[in-house]
């Protein structure tokens, strides 16, 4: 995501809100393995 989004995501009182406004379905993304 762009630093602006992430600078925004950080910044915000609702952080579920701005992440299901904002972030969610708007990138893609894949699973990092915790191995």
């Amino acid at each position: 995501m762009p630093p602006e989004t992430f600078a925004a995501f950080k910044a915000a009182f609702a952080k579920g809100r701005f992440f299901n406004e904002h972030i969610r379905n708007h990138f893609r993304y894949r699973l990092v393995g915790t191995q």
